[in-house]
């Protein structure tokens, strides 16, 4: 309704609510996307990928657990392990701050 109505009258107040609904709407489906059960099948998965020496996608699957479930400190630790085995030290450590952030 409000790209509608950039359309006939380009005020700024129009152009401020748009951002506002927008950033709502992200923040609602944000909300939505957290699943703590469905993190855990993605830990699971990222397990099973870190047995066969899959690395690059037991990240991928520890990434989507940590969409899911940013809380989840074990998440993060896997995250870590798998991104030290593939040289990316960078992501490994803001995986390994952010586990000591959620439980110290």
């Amino acid at each position: 309704m409000f790209k509608d109505a950039l359309l006939e009258n380009n005020d700024n107040s129009i152009r401020d609510n748009l951002k506002k609904c927008e950033k709502l709407k992200k923040d609602n489906d944000e909300k939505k996307y957290i699943d703590p059960a469905i993190a855990e099948e993605h830990k699971k998965k990222g397990d099973d990928l870190y047995k066969k020496n899959d690395f690059p996608g037991a990240i991928k699957e520890y990434s989507e657990g940590i969409k899911r479930d940013p809380t989840n400190k074990a998440i993060y630790s896997k995250s870590m392990l798998d991104l030290h085995k593939v040289m990316e030290f960078g992501c490994a450590l803001k995986d390994a701050e952010k586990c000591l952030e959620i439980d110290p």
